[in-house]
């Protein structure tokens, strides 16, 4: 088995491209044993890890790479698997799609890993952040947690037209925007504005690059899949609630950034107040959409978001995801490590996105 596992990751290092990487492939502190890589479907996971193996260990069987939906699994278990690796000589196993492990205790057999193979370094990633963020507790103290989130205006950029346009840390664009905006005038000879009605049309998912003409099809995909097989591993969650989704879905992208009313909008969707409210919250961290909450502290809080926003849609900030605050339509920053959140303060008016909404 594998022999056969070591000619599907050679097979898959040498198929990735290495023409761009993501800024979160030179953050990731490699050294650690045990590295998770969570984010939205699409946004391209699977190649930043392929990236970081290829470049580390070449054609080398010290490195394997596989899928937790393969069909090895319903034979074997991970662990046995690591074992038998790290007997073999082998040094860091990556690990995608761990959601779609066929046995309910994935996080377990990782942590058992973690604790029984000290020399062997783990990396994960799943897309369903759902499952991720039910399981991680047992995994929280051991890893280091990395989101990645789509595309930046500025990776776009550089991506698309060739330029090497730095990251700006979030009090340089407050205290030096006009130095920094002359910076990027005329040192890297660009107008950004230019492409920037472009970037929101296509440019927050890769696969932009595959074929632009279906990227709005392969966006709708991206929502089917997320809503009728992510949301499948809540507790208490009916394949009736799907049409109840998709019609709250619907009434928020086609209107603007609003302040909810959550009585009316239960009426309308046909979910209850307290079931409405708890999907609210589990499509803000599916990534599909955004929340402003109040400053007020404790319950209320969770309650009644102040507004929120689409947020798996064609557009996003255009700041550097590695410092930005997510708008105003933010609950909270990205993380890193053990999860801890950094909650905005405030926000100059240059901050906010456009949001435009995606057909239903």
């Amino acid at each position: 088995m594998l022999d056969l596992l070591y000619q599907q990751t050679q097979a898959a290092t040498a198929a990735v491209s290495m023409d761009y990487s993501r800024q979160l492939l030179h953050q990731i502190d490699w050294r650690h044993r045990l590295v998770a890589i969570r984010g939205a479907r699409g946004v391209g996971k699977t190649t930043l890890m392929l990236q970081h193996l290829r470049q580390t260990y070449g054609r080398s069987k010290e490195a394997l790479y596989t899928t937790l939906d393969d069909f090895f699994f319903s034979d074997i278990r991970l662990i046995d698997l690591a074992r038998d690796f790290h007997a073999k000589g082998g040094k860091a196993i990556y690990l995608d799609e761990v959601h779609k492990y066929p046995y309910d205790n994935w996080a377990q057999e990782i942590k058992n890993i973690y604790d029984l193979l000290p020399s062997l370094k783990v990396v994960f990633s799943g897309s369903s952040i759902l499952k991720i963020l039910q399981e991680q507790a047992d995994l929280s103290r051991r890893a280091l947690i990395y989101d990645l989130q789509g595309l930046s205006f500025r990776e776009y950029l550089n991506l698309t037209q060739g330029t090497q346009l730095p990251v700006f840390v979030w009090e340089d664009i407050i205290g030096r925007h006009e130095e920094i905006a002359g910076h990027i005038l005329h040192d890297h000879q660009i107008h950004p504005l230019q492409f920037f009605a472009e970037y929101l049309r296509e440019g927050y998912y890769p696969f932009f690059l595959e074929n632009r003409d279906i990227y709005p099809q392969r966006v709708r995909e991206l929502l089917k899949l997320i809503i009728e097989i992510d949301l499948n591993y809540l507790p208490e969650h009916t394949i009736t609630d799907h049409v109840k989704i998709n019609r709250l879905l619907y009434a928020i992208a086609s209107s603007a950034p609003f302040k909810p009313n959550i009585s009316k909008l239960s009426e309308r969707v046909e979910l209850n107040r307290n079931r409405l409210t708890q999907y609210i919250y589990i499509l803000e961290r599916a990534r599909m959409l955004n929340l402003l909450l109040s400053r007020h502290k404790g319950v209320s809080s969770l309650q009644n978001p102040k507004k929120f926003s689409w947020k798996i849609r064609t557009s996003h900030s255009p700041w550097p995801p590695e410092k930005q605050t997510r708008a105003v339509f933010a609950k909270r920053s990205s993380s890193t490590n053990s999860g801890r959140h950094n909650r905005p303060e405030a926000c100059h008016s240059s901050c906010l996105t456009p949001t435009r909404a995606i057909s239903w």
